[in-house]
Parts: structure tokens; C-alpha cells; sequence
């Protein structure tokens, strides 16, 4: 998933900042699949590391939204600020709606009992999926979503990065503020059966990244087109919510277009698909059996897509795939 793209000093962009953006990638997706399921905050609430509790909500001409009522602001709009604060943290997110997230031709994607692919056209301008900096921090950088609490990455320079998500509860302003070398991402195996981890690595990877933002600040922007599948798997984790499962794929969809902004490379996803009643090729242990069978669905997916990318997605099992 990534395209060649020339400097105008007629150098190819950096190898380290490519290999950097589709690690990143990988681990976020990974991060984003444990908190689905509550394993982040588990894990980090066992650790001395622990992220901490703040406050995260919109603000609406200098109040909060919930101070100002229910009804006096689009539930997302369009850009606005939102404040993250603790007792000796105030951060305001000056974010605006991704509104090249989508592709013009966007199409989703399930399957009926019988296997019948059901495809929708769906015009999704009115998403909760933001990009956008933080203000008195020059070189800063957020990509979020907003879909029930506030979730994603906040980066105030390249050494402090954090990752925000919602503590649970009823009580939506209330979220956990990480680190990004805390977070407790848990690594696929080695090709012997070994579990390996990744402590500290999307700090370390985000160096290079928040680098490149700076520099690449013109240049043609190229453009690169997403299409994701979700596995059985994945859908059931999400408890069989069809929807839950949609946003999850548009939240990595968000952070795969932010990354490859920093090489002046757009990537609108063209379509989503969710395998709702089983998995429409191979998905086990053996990865090169999965790579082979996804390939060769894919060729199936081109009648249905045409000049697409395609990106397979799936839960971690008991003995995560080798990336």
C-alpha cells in the first residue's frame, strides 16, 4: 500500500519514513483492536505505566457542549475545538472533518446467510473522523474520531506523542490519556512460535514521520486508493455490530490518510467490507496461505472494483498471524 513519489530534488522519499508509515499503520490497527475489546485499558491498568484519567469534550464559544445544552451544535461538525484537560493538563484540539476520508465512488459492503454480497452506495459526509493540530504547539498533529467519546492519536512533537480513548462508563467526557511508549501493544510471532513485542515502537516510529511532515510541506500530491475487508473474526469481536465494525474500518482508514499526507499522498477509501457470515477465502495461522488465498479473492473483487487497493484486516487469534 504505497506509492513511488518523486521530490523535486529528485530524490525518492526516505526508505526509513515508508517502512516507519506502514509499520505504524500495523500497530495502530492493532491498538485499535485491543481497545475494541477492553484489552488496553486492562493491560495498562496493571502497569505502573498506567495512562492517566482526563477530561476530553467540544467546546461551543468558550463553554463546553454539555454546558451549552444538547441541541446548540451539530453532533459533528464540520470543525471546532475540543479541550482535553486534568488537573495540570489543558490541551485544545483544533480539529476539522476529513472530508476527503471517502472516495467519491465509496461503497460498503456485508453478506446475506446465504452468501449473497449486499453492496451499498453511501454518500458518508456527516462521519466523525478529524484531522488537525493543537494549539501553541507549532509542529503539532491529531487524527481522531469522535463517534462515542473521543479516540486517536495527538502528537505534540516528536518526542510527545499521546494516544486518547474512552474510559467506558457513562460518563462519555471521562477518557484514559497514554503515552504512546506506554501502550501495551501485543506483537504477532517470529516464524517459531515466539510472541513478540513492541515496546515503545510507535513513539520511535512517529520520529521520523513527524520529520517528514515538516519538510514535505509542498511538492504534487498523489493520490492512492483503500479498499478494507474485515474478517469473520473481527466482526464477531465487535459482537456481531455491523455498524461498530464500519467505524472501526473508517478509524483506520483515518490514521492510513494522515500517515501518507506526510509524503503528499491522499488515501480515500473507495469501499469497505465486512464478512458478516463467514470468510470469503483462507484466514488461519499459516500466513502465507492467508496472503495466497486473500490474493486470489481479490482478483474476484476487481469485477466488482476497478482500480482499487485492497487491505485485509483480521482479528488477532490465539497465535497472531506473522506480519
Amino acid at each position: 500500500m504505497y506509492s513511488k513519489h518523486r521530490q523535486k530534488d529528485g530524490q525518492f522519499l526516505s526508505l526509513q519514513c515508508r517502512h516507519s508509515l506502514i509499520m505504524l499503520s500495523l500497530l495502530l490497527l492493532n491498538a485499535i483492536l485491543q481497545s475494541a475489546s477492553g484489552d488496553v485499558r486492562e493491560q495498562v491498568s496493571s502497569e505502573s505505566s498506567g495512562g492517566r484519567m482526563v477530561t476530553a469534550q467540544w467546546l461551543l464559544r468558550g463553554r463546553s457542549r454539555r454546558d451549552a445544552g444538547p441541541h446548540t451544535q451539530d453532533q459533528f461538525p464540520d470543525r471546532g475545538e475540543i479541550v482535553v484537560s486534568a488537573q495540570d493538563l489543558e490541551l485544545v484540539l483544533q480539529v476539522e472533518r476529513n472530508q476527503e476520508l471517502l472516495g467519491e465512488d465509496f461503497t460498503e459492503t456485508h453478506y446475506q446467510e446465504d452468501g449473497t454480497p449486499v453492496t451499498l452506495t453511501s454518500n458518508q459526509t456527516d462521519h466523525c473522523f478529524y484531522h488537525g493540530r493543537v494549539q501553541g504547539h507549532m509542529d503539532s498533529w491529531v487524527a481522531l474520531s469522535t463517534c462515542s467519546g473521543v479516540r486517536g492519536l495527538i502528537v505534540l512533537n516528536e518526542n510527545d506523542t499521546y494516544y486518547l480513548e474512552p474510559r467506558g462508563g457513562q460518563e462519555v467526557i471521562h477518557h484514559s490519556f497514554y503515552r504512546t511508549e506506554d501502550l501495551p501493544i501485543q506483537g504477532g510471532t517470529c516464524g517459531h512460535g515466539h510472541q513478540t513485542g513492541h515496546p515503545g515502537l510507535i513513539s520511535r516510529l512517529i520520529q521520523p514521520l513527524h520529520q517528514r511532515v515538516r519538510r514535505n510541506a509542498w511538492g504534487t500530491t498523489k493520490y492512492m486508493e483503500l479498499y478494507i475487508v474485515a474478517d469473520s473474526t473481527l466482526y464477531k469481536r465487535q459482537n456481531k455490530d455491523y455498524h461498530k465494525t464500519k467505524l472501526r474500518i473508517m478509524e483506520i482508514a483515518n490514521y492510513v490518510d494522515k500517515f501518507y499526507r506526510a509524503l503528499n499522498i491522499r488515501v480515500p477509501l473507495i469501499g469497505l467490507e465486512v464478512w458478516t457470515e463467514r470468510d470469503q477465502c483462507i484466514v488461519n495461522e499459516e500466513p502465507n496461505a492467508t496472503l495466497w488465498s486473500f490474493l486470489q479473492w481479490r482478483q474476484k473483487l476487481k469485477s466488482r472494483k476497478k482500480r482499487q487497493r485492497s487491505s485485509s484486516v483480521s482479528a488477532p487469534r490465539r497465535r497472531p498471524l506473522t506480519t
